[in-house]
């Protein structure tokens, strides 16, 4: 039963720390359509996103497509 237990928790901690790693970086830019002006999304060093973009309806959509992209497995039920 203690083989068990200690096989489980290795188990548990090597698995949290593999989904805390850091997310993947987009290794080149994205197009999308529907855009009315340029936008740059970057991310700091401590994974926080900047979105910058040309007018507020760009803004709006790219913050909710980083959110999607981060968080789509908590939003989907």
């Amino acid at each position: 039963m203690r083989r068990i237990f200690l096989s489980g928790l290795i188990l548990l901690l090597l698995g949290s720390a593999a989904w805390a790693g850091d997310p993947p970086h987009p290794a080149a830019p994205v197009e999308m359509a529907g855009l009315k002006a340029p936008a740059q999304i970057t991310r700091d060093e401590d994974g926080i996103f900047h979105v910058r973009a040309g007018n507020a309806d760009d803004l709006y959509f790219l913050n909710g497509w980083v959110h999607a992209r981060d968080r789509l497995f908590q939003m989907d039920n």
